[in-house]
């Protein structure tokens, strides 16, 4: 029996290709699924842009739909619809440095005074964290390097006493055996994540500022040879990633635990200046990004922002001594982002997501969603059937 009267298209779902057999599928933001779009599904959906009892969408379309569709996460209630999240992943400015200087990184260009999280602030995030029903892992890492952290060890061995999972993005330099076994003693470690823009030394150093090319080669040697699921990953302009992608994939495909992944390297939501800025600003309304319903950061001080892209922490809707952290992710200030993102409100004209590419990728990916997108503001009546 619900308790909601009504239901709504949900502002988390999009028509998109399931990126296999490039078929046009619902994709549930929430869920992180595709589901199949039938006639009837997509008629609904059409028809729930507006609010509608849910006692006429069982008498028109059959109960069974309808409790699919509610399960599935495509329709919503759309009184309550905006304290919906399934965070899975949560990054941590355990410290606020970093010893490279990668062109493609704010720190190089405004670093950021030493801040270090305190053992007490980080053991109430990770305790409230392994509460939290949906969170699986855990990242020590926002523009910083990880293992330069004087608490690195206390760390890692407080998140092995929790069923979540670390994901360790690192530059690999100070990624020495100690660690290491550190890593491979307390079982923690998901997957290591290495910043590695290339394999050759001269345009290692040009890209991150560091000479310690040999020492961060071995340790991401050692890294493969422990068993570790390691990642790849190579940034830099398309041009650069295209010259130095086949030494790299050379150098690690015979690796059964390794992935190479490239992404395109953004401006940081227009913090670069350099050759990566990419000048885009989104004057429409905002179409969404799973960020901030599956992923959470939280800097040194326990404070809750909005995104990777939020270098300055400008954007805070919580923090940790607020409560547990889903009292914080039901928070007004947590659902008015929420509501901005996905459109239902009109973002401020100088907010961070309209400098974000990602937003573009996003209205990309949106582009043959305009039909099932939801009304959360009067302009005219509902769709009739």
């Amino acid at each position: 029996m619900y308790t909601h009267k009504k239901l709504q298209t949900s502002p988390y779902v999009i028509i998109t290709t399931d990126g296999i057999n490039k078929d046009k599928k619902f994709f549930s933001t929430l869920t992180g699924e595709y589901y199949d779009i039938e006639d009837t599904n997509l008629q609904i959906l059409e028809y729930c842009r507006y609010p509608r009892e849910i006692e006429e969408l069982q008498q028109k379309f059959g109960e069974d739909t309808i409790e699919e569709l509610i399960i599935n996460k495509l329709l919503s209630d759309p009184s309550t619809v905006w304290q919906e999240t399934n965070i899975v992943y949560m990054e941590m400015e355990t410290c606020t440095y970093c010893n490279w200087k990668c062109e493609y990184c704010p720190i190089t260009f405004d670093p950021k005074p030493h801040r270090v999280m305190g053992m007490d602030v980080y053991n109430e995030i990770i305790d409230k964290a392994a509460r939290h029903p949906s969170l699986k892992h855990i990242a020590f890492n926002f523009f910083n390097e990880p293992t330069l952290d004087i608490f690195f060890e206390d760390r890692v061995r407080k998140l092995a006493q929790t069923h979540l999972k670390l994901i360790l993005f690192t530059n690999g330099s100070m990624l020495d055996e100690g660690k290491i076994q550190l890593l491979k003693d307390t079982g923690v470690l998901d997957t290591v994540r290495f910043n590695v823009p290339s394999v050759n030394e001269a345009e290692f150093k040009r890209l991150t500022g560091s000479s310690l090319f040999r020492r961060t080669m071995a340790n991401i040697e050692n890294s493969i040879a422990a068993g570790f699921n390691v990642e790849i990953l190579v940034n830099g302009t398309t041009e650069e990633v295209a010259k130095n992608m086949k030494e790299i994939e050379d150098k690690y495909r015979a690796f059964e635990n390794v992935r190479i992944l490239h992404y395109i390297t953004m401006d940081r939501a227009g913090l670069l200046k350099n050759r990566y800025a990419m000048n885009y600003h989104h004057k429409d309304e905002l179409c969404g990004c799973m960020q901030i319903i599956k992923e959470l950061r939280v800097g040194y001080n326990g404070d809750f922002f909005i995104c990777t892209m939020d270098y300055y922490q400008k954007d805070v809707f919580g923090n940790i001594k607020d409560g547990e952290i889903e009292d914080i992710m039901q928070s007004q200030k947590a659902q008015l982002i929420r509501k901005r993102v996905f459109g239902a409100e009109t973002a401020p004209e100088d907010y961070i997501c309209r400098r974000c590419w990602a937003i573009m990728l996003a209205r990309l990916d949106s582009r043959h969603s305009k039909g099932i997108k939801p009304v959360f503001k009067e302009k005219g009546i509902g769709v009739k059937l």
